[in-house]
């Protein structure tokens, strides 16, 4: 929840103050204080058992209509984020949370504090030492109360119906990636049937793939999905205008600027005379699929690079945060990365650990992969830095390498020139 309609990350003070000169009162998912409250561990647990939301210290509410009414910041204290951290580990399971401390622009002495508290994904959140779990109600006399048992079942309920729903969001991108290959398939079919080829040229001379494709492919599906995917953001129609704005670096490689629509979203399939293929899928409930080949061969020699994976993944990440951004999610995000038909491949890792190894044949026939974050640290060059670094440290010890060291990985960021903005 961000009522400030751009990232918290790039507020100003102007920001904060033409907000409370609105006079948007308190409500389930937005609270006022004058300072940091005593009881901030039960806002982060309620925040996080409802719908999350956020808490601006440093603004004085009116006690009946709950609108603000004098904003005068804090005294900046290097220990009062500290306090804040110290609140939210007193909740079980943590809470996922932001803190953003907005300066005075003529009193660097002051600041704003806006605390971001996201939807939980492991619901109910408890504070430790009490015995209640704690809601939001949405009134202003009474912001927070305990959970009756019905809301505490609904919470226990409510991760089950999340799991499901990713379930079926995963169920659904390879059925699309199913019929679309099939699709493709024809389209190849009737490529060759129409031409009339010169019997001296062979197929690749000619542009296009002689073979059955994806018979001879590896393939890594990356899946984002929002913590709920049930809820929609946009129509399709508004992706598919806004697909200029979702590029990262205006990379035209994804999303493709050859979308089709599809039910609740749009979708891209390709391949190339290689039999490379590949396929992209995007929906209005926030969740970035892409699905592409990894295979690189040379010599008759199956090789996967783990850097080309891990780069690839950036892309996917740094698009779906445009996605987000575009279209106001803020919440936690699920990420799935599936490698399939390796057995037998060739796997190259960038590492230059002269006692590790260069190379290993894969004897899995496929990888997976699941991490959990938040739009917070996507947002944050520092947070999408450490996912990406926690990908590739995972992807080479799962790959059978015992470790890549830091000072390979940043050589890597800085050798492919890769942003994190």
């Amino acid at each position: 929840m961000n009522p400030f309609n751009k990232p918290f990350e790039s507020l100003l003070y102007s920001d904060v103050v033409n907000f409370c000169e609105k006079g948007l009162p308190e409500g389930i998912n937005l609270d006022y204080k004058v300072d940091v409250p005593k009881n901030l561990s039960r806002h982060f647990a309620s925040f996080s058992n409802t719908s999350g939301g956020i808490v601006i210290i440093g603004v004085k509410e009116d006690k009946v209509t709950g609108t603000p009414i004098e904003w005068k910041g804090i005294t900046r204290d290097a220990k009062t984020i500290e306090r804040v951290d110290n609140f939210a580990s007193n909740v079980f399971p943590v809470p996922n949370y932001g803190v953003h401390e907005i300066l005075f622009p003529d009193d660097d002495s002051r600041a704003f504090l806006i605390i971001e508290v996201l939807e939980g994904s492991s619901p109910p959140y408890f504070v430790f030492n009490e015995s209640n779990v704690w809601v939001r109600t949405g009134s202003i006399n009474n912001p927070i109360d305990i959970a009756k048992p019905d809301w505490i079942k609904m919470l226990i309920e409510k991760e089950k119906q999340s799991e499901k729903a990713r379930e079926n969001i995963l169920h659904r991108v390879r059925e699309v990636y199913k019929y679309g290959l099939i699709k493709e398939k024809g389209k190849l079919e009737k490529l060759i049937k129409d031409f009339r080829p010169d019997p001296t040229l062979s197929a690749t001379e000619h542009g296009y793939f002689k073979g059955e494709l994806g018979s001879n492919t590896r393939m890594c599906e990356v899946t984002i999905t929002p913590n709920f995917p049930q809820n929609t953001f946009c129509q399709p129609s508004e992706i598919m205008n806004s697909i200029e704005n979702l590029r990262p670096d205006r990379d035209p490689s994804f999303p493709s600027y050859d979308l089709e629509p599809m039910p609740d979203g749009v979708m891209h399939f390709s391949h190339d005379y290689t039999g490379y293929i590949e396929c992209q899928q995007i929906y209005s409930n926030g969740t970035v699929y892409n699905n592409f080949d990894v295979s690189l061969v040379e010599k008759d020699i199956v090789y996967i690079e783990i850097g080309f994976i891990a780069g690839r993944f950036l892309k996917i990440v740094r698009s779906a945060k445009k996605f987000y951004d575009t279209f106001g999610y803020r919440g936690n995000l699920y990420l799935s990365i599936y490698i399939s038909n390796i057995l037998g491949a060739t796997l190259r890792t960038f590492s230059s650990n002269p006692f590790g190894p260069k190379s290993l044949l894969a004897w899995l026939p496929d990888y997976q992969l699941e991490l959990r974050f938040s739009t917070s640290e996507i947002n944050n060059e520092e947070g999408l830095k450490k996912i990406f670094k926690d990908l590739v440290t995972s992807l080479h010890w799962g790959m059978g390498f015992k470790e890549i060291r830091d000072s390979d990985i940043e050589k890597f960021i800085t050798n492919n020139k890769i942003k994190f903005d």
